[in-house]
């Protein structure tokens, strides 16, 4: 079927479509246009540190490939914490470099719901490449007194990051 354009402007004769496959990549795509998605969970439940005053990685530690060398990566990340008296640090690391750190306190002796202070995170700067993201936490002398997908109240818990690949 011919393709026609009409006296006002529309076009006719175009299939489902329209293009060929693999004509539209990411060089085409608007800035803003979520390039790729990658997502990882983790149910193992109530997990502790390894031991006191030492960052320890927790919950799933996804990997992406970076097509875009301006694009932008969007981390989303959601835990479900409790601590019980002490001092408890979280941080973003993207390999081995460190992209943000939080930290909070509570002084009950009782289970205290946290939530993931790192929820959420614009790495502007990494580049092409792959690259592997972690979270891990600290606990101050009292590791014991922190639990990542605490499973207290029954039911199963997720430890959950997203990276979203972003045009820029």
């Amino acid at each position: 079927m011919p393709i026609t354009i009409n006296g006002s402007g529309t076009v006719t004769g175009i299939s489902v479509g329209g293009l060929p496959d693999g004509i539209v990549d990411s060089g085409t795509l608007a800035a803003g246009a979520v390039v790729q998605t990658v997502t990882e969970t983790s149910s193992t439940t109530s997990q502790k540190p390894s031991a006191n005053d030492a960052w320890t990685a927790f919950g799933p530690s996804p990997t992406i490939t970076v097509t875009g060398s301006n694009d932008v990566l969007v981390i989303i990340s959601t835990a479900a914490i409790a601590l019980n008296n002490g001092y408890l640090g979280h941080r973003l690391k993207r390999g081995s470099t460190v992209l943000n750190t939080n930290w909070g306190y509570t002084n009950t002796s009782t289970w205290v719901p946290a939530h993931n202070p790192i929820s959420s995170f614009l790495d502007a700067a990494p580049g092409a490449g792959t690259y592997t993201y972690t979270i891990e936490c600290y606990t101050d002398g009292s590791y014991d007194n922190f639990s990542q997908n605490y499973n207290g109240g029954g039911g199963t818990n997720y430890t959950s990051m997203t990276l979203l690949e972003v045009k820029r």
